[in-house]
């Protein structure tokens, strides 16, 4: 799941929400980003308490592939910035589940990175970024 979360909060939905809204443009490998999120969500053991968000994230993100496949402007706007909430709202959810179990990795995040540290002594696992 960390793993996921690592990958999912640096896909881009930020970035990607800001440009097809104020630039109005949907770049040629939008629809390709948002399906491998899918994906690591489908394939992700969601603990029950964060199963229905990641499956709302994941119908969403459905819809927004296809208008960003279609090249459709006007549908992927709304669909882009409920996919940034719904995707920080997993997110953040997620760290807070981690956080709550004992022996589990603690999450803190810091605007839109996530770091993670590990619980094992002398380990300690820092995800940053990528743009």
């Amino acid at each position: 799941m960390t793993v996921t979360l690592y990958l999912m909060d640096t896909a881009g939905f930020h970035a990607m929400d800001e440009r097809i809204n104020q630039e109005e443009t949907i770049d040629a490998g939008d629809a390709g980003v948002v399906n491998r999120v899918i994906s690591l969500l489908e394939a992700t053991a969601w603990p029950a308490d964060l199963q229905a968000q990641a499956d709302e994230l994941k119908d969403a993100l459905s819809q927004y592939a296809e208008a960003l496949a279609n090249d459709d402007v006007a549908a992927a706007k709304p669909l882009a910035t409920q996919a940034h909430d719904l995707q920080h709202g997993l997110s953040h959810a997620a760290g807070a589940w981690l956080s709550g179990e004992s022996g589990a990795p603690s999450t803190a995040q810091k605007g839109n990175i996530a770091i993670v540290t590990s619980t094992v002594p002398n380990t300690e696992a820092r995800f940053t970024r990528c743009s």
